[in-house]
């Protein structure tokens, strides 16, 4: 593997895996594997989306299902790690 694939993996892994324990904190109906799961797909999706919208504009960025799919890994690990435990023990006012 080159050192370029693995710091493409590891960044988009590591990109999204605040987003797992952000979003549980933010709504609670955001508390659950699914729900973390859909969010993340749709934001690292609109991002690529946009991605490839920009590049009729010029911009020079490449739009890849692996980075959605990267993304969405480190958004559930998050979630799995640290995200489900934090929301559990968040007290809402």
């Amino acid at each position: 593997m080159k050192i370029h694939t693995l710091e493409n993996v590891l960044g988009n892994v590591v990109l999204f895996f605040p987003l797992g324990v952000i979003l549980p904190l933010l709504s609670p109906k955001l508390r659950s594997l699914p729900g973390v799961l859909l969010a993340a797909i749709l934001f690292s999706f609109s991002i690529e989306l946009t991605q490839y919208i920009s590049r009729h504009f010029g911009n020079y960025r490449s739009v890849d299902i692996d980075d959605i799919i990267l993304n969405t890994l480190g958004a559930v690990l998050g979630f799995v790690l640290m995200g489900k435990r934090l929301a559990r023990n968040y007290k809402w006012q």
